[in-house]
């Protein structure tokens, strides 16, 4: 698809990384446990893209309404390519209601984003779970993109 509208998806994904940038101490604590779902102190590959993609959701639904508005998606920063811009809208709205709902946007995000790969990435050990000292032994920037 469009290498624009690329730019402009990259910008949603892209939280993780800096969040995790400058975290010590009471706040990683506080992001590892909020990634750990079932709270045993690992997180595995499902924990991990489930809250990258939560993540990325949430900060476009500025009203907290569970969609993604057209003019939501609007405020994506560094837009080069208006049309670019919304025909990623349309691609990921499948059901055309002119809104994206968690499920579609779940849905193309795993499907065109490298969360695995930054997910082995951090998995030092290769043992298919993210540990604390992982986290906190992080790459200083690792950029989720999502492709097209």
């Amino acid at each position: 698809m469009h290498q624009n509208a690329s730019k402009t998806i990259l910008m949603i994904l892209t939280i993780f990384s800096m969040i995790l940038i400058g975290q010590a101490g009471e706040a990683l604590h506080s992001l590892f446990q909020d990634m750990d779902g079932d709270r045993n102190g690992k997180i595995d590959s499902s924990e991990y893209t489930t809250y990258m993609i939560k993540y990325a959701f949430n900060k476009l639904d500025d009203n907290d309404s569970k969609i993604i508005t057209s003019a939501e998606w609007d405020f994506i920063d560094n837009v080069e390519n208006r049309e670019s811009h919304d025909e990623l809208f349309k691609n990921v709205d499948k059901n055309n209601d002119r809104m994206i709902s968690f499920g579609e946007f779940s849905e193309y995000a795993e499907k065109h984003s490298n969360i695995k790969d930054t997910f082995r990435d951090l998995d030092k050990d290769s043992d298919l779970i993210l540990t604390p000292a992982e986290i906190s032994a992080r790459p200083p920037f690792k950029m989720v993109t999502v492709r097209l």
